[in-house]
């Protein structure tokens, strides 16, 4: 039972239907003024005008109220419990229509709601029992109070989603820097996120674009696959700050890093911790031929075994070459599909990731919503959306179910959790 009352909660919750519920609660309000003031006519106390539009209004809240959104029902039990307590109190006579006949000076001491003209039998049921009616009718909207603010709270607070840091922590500090992967270990992020290239001398280093990018790193601007590492290493990619992220600090002096040095400082300042990585093979189509990517996938892999870490990592890539050819040389190693500008159709996309061995899907979170993550996950894939940096899309994509979300303000969306 309480089931459905939780999915309807969450019908309630929706704009259509609290405008559906409003517009025939002013619809029904209407009709019952109307056929009273037929009846009744007009009052000459404007007190007691009032009181009989906020009798109508209460009739209607009071038989429909557990029907109402979410966000208004305190409002309606308040309405329910004064009112049980009024004609508890007042052996079954409604008080507002005592203060309304007195104020309006009414002859007939009979209020007549909409439900008076729709069936008479069926309103004197209610005037009779009415108490044992609004009574259940607590009951429903008290269970509807629990599932919301005690169920769907605990539910939510127990939904702890994995957080992995974008190239670090790149809304805080120089993206792929050393410095950056440090804030985020330290505040116990569950991933660091990382992109490799590969270098002319064979060197894995940690960094996000084919060439070098003059707007966060000071010198000139080259093909990554073109410069031996001490070339890479003349570059300062800390000094200036990233445009895109105003608090970001900048960190003057601060390397690209090569995989290696990142290893050995997980594996020496933070070895009594378990670090995990997120690590992104940046190869393109259009720029590295089927055996450099190869090349670099079985480099790569050859330093996972070396120091032991295959089991840490998840191997993520865009080109779906990078991700086979992990697999082959590797079937253990976990993989993650990346995908941006448009989400293939979704039977396509899990047949193509079945093939590839996937475990993981991570597509821009602006491509899905709850019914896709759902299809995902009922065929075993976990998903994982990028980049999501504020507070709002990502209370969204865990009412979807997603898995973990990559994030460049890693710190504080964990703590908005």
């Amino acid at each position: 039972m309480l089931n459905y009352i939780s999915k309807f909660n969450d019908l309630s919750n929706t704009k259509g239907y609290r405008i559906l519920f409003f517009l025939i609660g002013g619809v029904v309000f209407t009709l019952s003024y109307i056929v009273q003031i037929v009846n009744d006519k007009s009052c000459n106390s404007l007190l007691g005008e009032i009181i009989r539009s906020l009798h109508h209004l209460c009739i209607y809240f009071i038989f429909y109220g557990f029907l109402a959104p979410i966000s208004i029902l305190w409002v309606m039990l308040i309405i329910l419990i004064v009112s049980i307590f009024s004609w508890t109190s007042t052996s079954n006579t409604c008080f507002l229509t005592t203060v309304e006949n007195n104020l309006c000076k009414n002859k007939i001491k009979k209020f007549y709601d909409l439900s008076y003209h729709l069936s008479r039998n069926i309103d004197n049921f209610m005037v009779y029992n009415r108490i044992k009616i609004y009574s259940t009718i607590c009951i429903i909207v008290l269970l509807r109070l629990y599932d919301y603010y005690v169920i769907n709270k605990n539910k939510n607070k127990k939904i702890k989603i994995q957080i992995h840091g974008h190239r670090g922590s790149r809304g805080d500090f120089p993206e792929n820097t050393l410095y950056a992967f440090k804030h985020a270990i330290e505040n116990n992020i569950d991933f660091i996120e990382l992109d490799l290239q590969i270098t002319k001398d064979d060197e894995i280093i940690i960094y996000h674009d084919k060439n070098i990018n003059t707007k966060i790193c000071n010198g000139v601007s080259k093909p990554i696959k073109s410069l031996l590492l001490k070339e890479i290493k003349e570059y300062d990619c800390g000094s200036k700050k990233n445009i895109k992220f105003p608090n970001q600090q900048t960190i003057p002096g601060e390397k690209i890093p090569t995989f290696i040095e990142l290893i050995n400082l997980l594996q020496t300042d933070y070895k009594h911790k378990k670090i995990l990585m997120n690590i992104e093979i940046k190869t393109e189509k259009s720029l590295d031929a089927d055996n450099e990517v190869y090349h670099f996938s079985s480099t790569l892999v050859k330093l996972l075994h070396k120091y032991n870490i295959t089991n840490d990592v998840i191997i993520q890539s865009f080109d779906v070459r990078a991700l086979k050819y992990i697999k082959e040389i590797d079937s253990t190693i976990k993989t993650s599909y990346l995908i941006e500008d448009e989400l293939p159709n979704i039977d396509t996309l899990i047949n193509a990731s079945k093939n590839l061995g996937v475990k993981i899907i991570s597509p821009d979170y602006k491509l899905i919503d709850k019914k896709i993550v759902k299809k995902l996950h009922e065929n075993g894939f976990e998903v994982l959306p990028w980049t999501i940096n504020d507070i709002i899309a990502l209370k969204q994509n865990i009412e979807y179910g997603v898995d973990g979300i990559i994030t460049d303000y890693p710190v504080q969306l964990r703590n908005s959790q």
